[in-house]
């Protein structure tokens, strides 16, 4: 759980200093 939780706040982190956002979005999608 704890690794989960820690992947979910680096991806956050990356998502927050990205502003590109949408495009990483489009990528998964």
């Amino acid at each position: 759980v704890d690794k989960v939780a820690d992947e979910w706040t680096v991806l956050r982190f990356k998502v927050y200093q990205q502003p590109d956002w949408l495009e990483f979005i489009k990528k998964v999608t």
